[in-house]
């Protein structure tokens, strides 16, 4: 049993003498006024650091994550954010923005042209309103296909 004065315990440890004297306050043991159980205190500071390591860990869902994790996890979002940068400023994704705008030209195009149809195949306005009434039924059900075909399915993310 290696008796140290606060000095030299605060050497060992690496530490100020206040902060030596602020650890025994939180239970570092002393054996009397100034005077510390080096061994002693070594181990006991020990447990401390590594009852404040686990203390920086953080529940994530449920699950304990320490810092090294959280970090990773960090980098690798960012290291994804800046892949996907990439790949749009060299063209090689889109954004479901950008192509939902251009089909809903495409398909405002097409119903313009399919509006003058019955107009240019006959004069009989019967003939007439019988395709109108279809190309607008053939209208409402891509419509509607169009519409399930933009809704995010279960389990799947949007890709905007």
């Amino acid at each position: 049993m290696a008796m140290v004065e606060l000095n030299q315990l605060a050497r060992v440890l690496n530490l100020t003498p206040r902060r030596v004297q602020q650890l025994a306050g939180e239970g570092l043991p002393r054996e009397s006024r100034g005077n510390y159980d080096l061994a002693v205190c070594i181990n006991w500071y020990i447990r401390y650091l590594q009852k404040a390591l686990q203390s920086k860990s953080s529940d994530v869902d449920g699950s304990v994550t320490n810092l090294m994790t959280q970090r990773t996890r960090q980098a690798r979002a960012t290291a994804e954010r800046m892949e996907m940068a990439n790949l749009k400023g060299r063209g090689e994704v889109v954004s479901a923005v950008d192509i939902r705008q251009q089909v809903l030209k495409a398909i405002a195009f097409l119903g313009q042209a399919l509006d003058s149809i019955s107009q240019r195949v006959t004069t009989d306005e019967v003939l007439q309103e019988k395709i109108d009434e279809e190309l607008r039924a053939a209208r409402d059900r891509f419509a509607l296909d169009l519409e399930s075909l933009a809704r995010p399915r279960a389990g799947k993310k949007s890709a905007q």
